[in-house]
């Protein structure tokens, strides 16, 4: 399914005016990097620009030079290369008249310039005492837009900063080869009240006129001003012909607001707004869209959206966040304008945040709208937080007396954690818990290696209030579980010189490190499970404290880490060329604790008669030319097979060129290849494409396929798209994508640099107006 919408971009006065006219958004007068006219060749009228100061002169001297003059009481002639510079304005003509009474300059083969437009015309007349000027039969060039032209008339007004324009043409192509121009009858520009005004207005492509519009007042700077924006226009199958049409209501510098009416062809009309506020100790954003009768749906529907963060006090924040659809459906049929967070549940939170340099503390309430029924069976909906009180420090002492070099503790590090939350469910069970954890560390650290033993209590208590049928074990509404918990974490660095062919010369390490844990086994059958799940096991996960999330299970444990480390370090820049790390869990007593998770038919990341963790390796190796290779692995030595494991090849020699291969596997759950290119076919084509497939399933998940063209002042973009959102999907989607850019002006058609950004990692627009 393919959609077309239009799209604008900041950077243009004039084709801002002609774009609002097409119902397109106004871009702004910022000048736009210099990639975006890298096709460009150079204007002719660019060498009659001038530099501000470089003159010496003020905006009030003048100063005359031509080979031959004449002059009499009320008029002077000059002739022969005649150069009048006022300010950083510079005029030229073959000859000139002067009327010394009134200041004014007349010309004809006229060529002016100044740092922001340089004008080349037939005749011109010139007011040095008021710094206007009118020049006939006019080409110009405005060097910050790339932007060039012609006109009956330009009339400028330097010193009330306006401007005039009869008969003119604008466009960013280079000089006399225009892809497109705009062509008004009359425009008029006021910089200091930052508005144009425009007559009669043309948008040709080549020399086909496509679009006309009689008025149009636009803003042309930077500054948010009131006004029609970008209309957007879409089809699918689901909505039929699909218009927006915002509105920008600039109330106040600081506050703003955003009214779109939308029409849906198979559905009706939908209402919509934003309102947002920015003020020194808050922000904030309101949301709302209405549909008051779904012909498809058979009903009414709406949306809702609230998000205010503050800082009232120095060191307090609060972030108020409330969402809310009217049926489970509403973002897979109506799109996500209001940027609702999540496809599959919205959040609703309060929360009041207070920190000081060592510790903080939250108050919180949080509860969730699930949309997903089939990924979230009523059981499998997440907890509501009726409310959470958490409170984390982290304090060190300096022990004096002791040894200063690093060979022993010269600080003591403590930290207390605790809190207390009321869990509510409608369908699971349901009530309080209180977990508290204090915890002593007395590292000892020196440049060759360091010993960090810590010791650590952690009590837990619950307050049951129901007990849902999956939860019938538990017999005890109060249960309890304290533990004493002790680690010690320690490592060894060496390194040496090196000299590699592939990498020149510089250091490298090797980094053995043992990691002992103790936590005694506690019974925890009587716990229930409210938001804790087994932690994914990465390199990382073998120096945790505990295997779980959250605070109903304390994974027992009396085992031993080992791990390896060796890094190559260029001695060039410091830069590191090559990471590779290994490590394994002994386990001294096979773990005992599980999630014993009545709902969940996985399998435990430890199996409880394991003797050793899965080993788990990581590596990536930086090659020259912009080659990178890295990988992870989980291997069963027990079993002799792989649990996961991920391979990725990178190619970026430069921006714009990308090769990127990646395999990912996970026993019984996935196996995927992935395939993403870039690479320009010359200098304005380029290729993009993406392979991703399910060698589980044996089909592909997603296959894209595009050129883009960039030329001076425009670009085609177009994507073919075979798509599946779930490897389980029998059917697929395909879509086709084309969008026309008119550089300094505006797109049309679909946001395919939005698609290749989500689809391909490391994807950047080729040169475009996108900021």
């Amino acid at each position: 399914m393919g959609y077309l919408n239009f799209k604008a971009y900041t950077g243009i006065r004039f084709a801002a005016a002609v774009m609002m006219a097409l119902a397109l958004i106004p871009l702004a007068s910022a000048q736009q990097p210099a990639p975006l006219w890298a096709h460009c060749s150079v204007d002719p009228l660019a060498g009659l620009l001038t530099t501000a100061g470089v003159s010496g002169l003020s905006a009030d001297d003048i100063r005359f030079s031509a080979e031959q003059g004449e002059v009499s009481p009320r008029l002077a002639t000059a002739s022969g290369a005649v150069l009048v510079e006022q300010g950083n304005q510079r005029l030229q003509a073959p000859q000139v008249d002067l009327d010394r009474e009134r200041g004014i300059l007349q010309a004809e083969q006229v060529e002016y310039g100044a740092p922001e437009i340089a004008v080349r015309s037939q005749s011109a007349e010139v007011d040095l005492n008021q710094q206007t000027g009118v020049f006939n039969q006019a080409q110009y060039y405005l060097p910050t837009l790339n932007a060039q032209g012609s006109a009956e008339q330009v009339q400028l007004q330097r010193g009330s900063r306006r401007s005039e324009m009869q008969q003119v043409s604008y466009s960013t192509c280079a000089r006399g080869q225009e892809f497109w121009r705009i062509e008004a009858e009359q425009l008029e520009l006021d910089e200091q009240k930052g508005r144009g005004v425009a007559r009669d207005i043309t948008l040709h492509l080549k020399d086909f006129p496509i679009l006309y519009l009689p008025y149009l007042s636009f803003p042309i700077n930077d500054q948010r001003q009131s006004g029609w924006l970008t209309p957007r226009l879409g089809y699918s199958s689901s909505n039929g012909l699909d218009m927006t049409f915002p509105y920008y209501w600039n109330i106040a510098p600081d506050r703003d607001a955003t009214f779109y009416p939308r029409l849906l062809g198979e559905r009706g009309v939908m209402l919509g707004a934003e309102y947002r506020f920015l003020n020194p100790h808050d922000r904030g954003e309101i949301g709302v869209e209405y549909l008051p009768d779904d012909r498809k749906y058979g009903n009414e529907r709406g949306a809702f959206r609230v998000q205010h963060q503050a800082n009232p006090v120095n060191r307090l924040y609060t972030d108020l966040l409330y969402q809310y659809v009217s049926d489970d459906t509403y973002l897979d049929d109506l799109d996500n304008r209001l940027d609702l967070l999540s496809p599959n549940y919205l959040e609703r939170h309060l929360d009041m945040v207070y920190s000081s340099d060592s510790w903080q503390a939250l108050a919180r309430v949080q509860g969730f709208q699930t949309l997903d029924n089939e990924l979230f069976a009523p059981e499998d909906e997440p907890y509501d937080r009726l409310p959470q009180l958490r409170f984390d420090g982290a304090w060190n002492k300096p022990l004096p007396g002791l040894s200063t070099d690093g060979a022993l503790p010269t600080r003591l590090d403590y930290e207390l954690h605790g809190e207390a939350v009321r869990f509510d469910h409608d369908e699971k069970t349901t009530g309080s818990r209180y977990d508290f954890t204090a915890a002593v560390g007395l590292p000892m650290e020196w440049v060759a290696g360091f010993v960090k033993p810590r010791v650590s209590y952690r009590y837990t208590a619950y307050r049951l209030n129901t007990i849902s049928s999956t939860d019938s074990d538990i017999d005890d509404d109060s249960p309890t579980r304290s533990a004493s918990i002790f680690s010690l974490d320690s490592g060894l660095y060496f390194d040496r010189p090196v000299e590699w062919g592939w990498s020149g010369t510089g250091t490298q390490t090797l980094e053995p490190r043992l990691f002992y844990l103790y936590v005694p086994e506690r019974d925890q059958s009587d716990i229930p499970l409210f938001d804790t799940t087994e932690v994914d096991s990465g390199f990382s996960w073998l120096f945790l404290e505990n295997r779980f999330t959250g605070a109903d299970r304390l994974g027992d444990a009396n085992q031993l880490t080992a791990a390896l480390t060796t890094r190559l370090i260029s001695s060039s820049n410091g830069a590191e060329r090559l990471r590779a790390s290994i490590g394994q869990i002994f386990y001294f007593d096979s773990p005992e604790v599980t999630l014993d998770d009545p709902t969940s038919d996985e399998e435990p990341v430890v199996p409880t008669d394991a003797d050793r963790s899965p080993l788990i390796a990581e590596a990536q190796l930086n090659l020259d030319h912009g080659w990178t290779l890295s990988g992870a692995l989980q291997w069963d030595s027990e079993q002799q097979q792989t649990k996961r494991s991920a391979l990725d090849l990178s190619y970026r020699p430069v921006q714009g060129r990308l090769f990127n291969v990646s395999h990912r596997f996970a026993e019984d759950e996935l196996e995927q290849l992935d395939i993403a290119a870039i690479w320009p076919l010359s200098s304005r084509w380029r290729a993009v494409g993406r392979w991703n497939y399910s060698l589980q399933e044996k089909r592909n998940l997603d296959v894209l396929a595009g050129f883009e063209y960039d030329d001076c002042c425009w670009a085609l973009r177009m994507v073919a798209r075979h798509h599946r959102d779930d490897p389980d999907d029998e059917e697929a989607d395909n879509a086709f994508y084309m969008e026309l850019e008119l550089k300094g002006l505006a797109g049309v058609g679909s946001d395919i640099n939005g698609l290749l950004r989500n689809a391909i990692f490391g994807y950047q627009p080729q040169n475009s107006t996108e900021r």
